[in-house]
């Protein structure tokens, strides 16, 4: 990727800002407040729920 981005005239940099647009600004000083294992399990049913949906909506539409 260096080497590529080099090429085209750029210098790859890495860095780290704030999201920006549709994030809720409180809600994301809440998460961070809460320890990783509980933002990790928070994630993972919320991926759990976006799979149950996913599937419910191939149902509905008579893809499952």
């Amino acid at each position: 990727m260096r080497a590529l981005l080099l090429a085209m005239g750029y210098e790859p940099e890495l860095r780290a800002h704030r999201l920006t647009g549709r994030w809720d600004p409180l809600h994301l000083a809440a998460a961070r407040e809460r320890e990783p294992a509980e933002r990790l399990q928070l994630a993972m049913s919320a991926n759990r729920l976006a799979g149950r949906l996913n599937d419910a909506g191939a149902e509905a539409n008579g893809e499952a």
